[in-house]
C-alpha cells in the first residue's frame, strides 16, 4: 500500500507493519482452509472404508467425538460435508486452494448441485459468508418449494390403467409417486424372492426363467395374498 507524505515516518513504518500482518494472518487462514479441505477429505476415506468399526463404534462421528475431541453436532456435520465434497468438485478445488472457509463450505453442501455449483462458488470467492447463507437460504426455499409441487403434481397424476390385448392378454401401466413406487417395488422384490423360494427345483431341471417372468409371477402371488 502507498502512503501519502502527509503520514509521518512513524506512522508509515506502523502502516507497513500492519500491513505484513494483515498478509501473515491472510494467508495462514487460506492454509487453514487448505488444511481443513485435506482434514475432510480424509475424514471421507475413513467414513467409506467404515474405519470406525474396527474400535466398536457405529459411525465416523463417533470416531471424531472421540479421537479428535469434536463436539458431537459439529462431528456430524463434518461428516455430511466430507461426503457431500466427494460430488462437488468445484467446491472442493477451491476449498483446497484455501480460496474459501470450512463455514462457506458447509453452508454450500446443503444446496449444491452440479447445476448450481459454479454459481455458489462465484459467491463465495467474492462475498462474505454471510452472502453466502443468504443465498443458500434463497436456495433451500426454492427447493422445498419446487418439492412441494413436484409431489403435489405426482399425487394429482398417479394413475393405473390395464387392458387386454387381442391374445387376451393382461397388459399393465402405472404411474405413481415416488414414495409409492418405492413401496410396490420392495413389495415385487420380496414377492419375487418368494417365488424364487418356491421353484428351486427349476435350477434342477435347467429351466431358464427370465427376470421379467419373475416379476410376473410376484405380481400373480401378491394378487393371490390379497384375495387370500
Amino acid at each position: 500500500m502507498a502512503y501519502g507524505a502527509h503520514f509521518s515516518a512513524e506512522q508509515e513504518r506502523r502502516w507497513r507493519t500492519l500491513d505484513d500482518l494483515e498478509s501473515k494472518i491472510t494467508e495462514l487462514w487460506g492454509h487453514l482452509n487448505a488444511a481443513t479441505s485435506r482434514f475432510l477429505a480424509l475424514v471421507a476415506e475413513f467414513d467409506r472404508e467404515k474405519a470406525y468399526e474396527r474400535h466398536g463404534l457405529a459411525n465416523t462421528a463417533q470416531w471424531l467425538n472421540w479421537q479428535c475431541g469434536i463436539g458431537a453436532v459439529a462431528a456430524r456435520e463434518k461428516v455430511r460435508v466430507a461426503r457431500a465434497l466427494e460430488q462437488l468438485p468445484e467446491i472442493a478445488d477451491a476449498f483446497a486452494k484455501g480460496e474459501i472457509s470450512y463455514s462457506k463450505v458447509r453452508a454450500m453442501t446443503r444446496v449444491a448441485t452440479s447445476a448450481n455449483e459454479s454459481v455458489l462458488v462465484h459467491i463465495a470467492r467474492n462475498g462474505t459468508a454471510v452472502h453466502v447463507e443468504k443465498l443458500v437460504r434463497k436456495y433451500s426455499w426454492t427447493q422445498r418449494r419446487d418439492a412441494a409441487q413436484l409431489a403435489q403434481r405426482q399425487h394429482e397424476f398417479r394413475r393405473l390403467s390395464w387392458f387386454f390385448d387381442m391374445d387376451g392378454e393382461l397388459v399393465l401401466s402405472a404411474r405413481l409417486p415416488r414414495e409409492i413406487g418405492a413401496v410396490v417395488c420392495k413389495a415385487i422384490e420380496t414377492a419375487v424372492a418368494a417365488v424364487r423360494e418356491s421353484k428351486e427345483v427349476t435350477a434342477e431341471t435347467g429351466l431358464q426363467i427370465p427376470g421379467d417372468a419373475w416379476h410376473a409371477d410376484a405380481l400373480r402371488l401378491m394378487a393371490e395374498t390379497f384375495l387370500e
